[in-house]
């Protein structure tokens, strides 16, 4: 061991994308948190991938906007302060990134013998 350490980039943001009035925005630095991504993934391919999972989603949950004029009155209970609502979305939005990305990034999702052979 030679003692050298190897840290990944650091790019973090507190940029927030405006959504739709419906649906709330949505952080870099809160998906980059709960996804556990480090600086090797660029804030502008968090962003994207974040805008697409976004439109996917909404484009999926368009039908409930004749219901109510926000996702959260829609919410039929709480969870540490957040309607329930919200963290379902936000849920969503997390799980669509992860996979974007994490379908991109071999490293994220290969062993050490895996990467060997890739």
């Amino acid at each position: 061991m030679t003692g050298f350490s190897f840290n990944a980039p650091q790019s973090t943001s507190s940029e927030i994308i405006s959504n739709d009035p419906f649906f709330p925005d949505v952080a870099l630095e809160d998906v980059r948190q709960k996804v556990r991504f480090d600086g090797s993934v660029t804030n502008q391919r968090l962003t994207d991938s974040i805008t697409a999972a976004m439109l996917e989603i909404n484009h999926q949950l368009r039908t409930l906007k004749t219901k109510a004029s926000s996702l959260n009155d829609l919410a039929t209970g709480q969870i540490g302060g957040k309607a329930n609502t919200q963290i379902l979305y936000e849920r969503a939005i997390h799980s669509a990134v992860a996979a974007d990305i994490n379908e991109k990034y071999r490293a994220y999702d290969s062993t050490g013998e895996g990467q060997k052979r890739g």
